[in-house]
């Protein structure tokens, strides 16, 4: 599976999922990765608050849809295995 040029090799363990809905231009991106300090600093620096919100309960961050660019690029920063998935 790939997105953008970007090949994902099925058989890994991801370590940051991103899940974008197509056609949903307003619809927030599921950003479900490993914890990483570093890469948390990062999201609340380059994106802006009322843009990402941290769901607790289900430990995924939502970003605006906007953002899907910005926030694969800051995920391959910090981890090996990064897939982009239409949900």
């Amino acid at each position: 599976m790939g997105f953008a040029g970007f090949y994902i090799e099925e058989s890994f363990e991801h370590d940051c999922t991103i899940k974008f809905f197509s056609g949903q231009p307003d619809r927030m991106l599921e950003v479900s990765c490993n914890f990483n300090q570093e890469f948390v600093d990062e999201i609340k620096d380059k994106i802006p608050r009322g843009h990402r919100f941290w769901d607790g309960e289900n430990k995924i961050w939502l970003v605006h849809s906007h953002y899907r660019e910005t926030v694969k690029n800051i995920a391959l920063n910090y981890f090996r295995n990064v897939e982009v998935v239409k949900g």
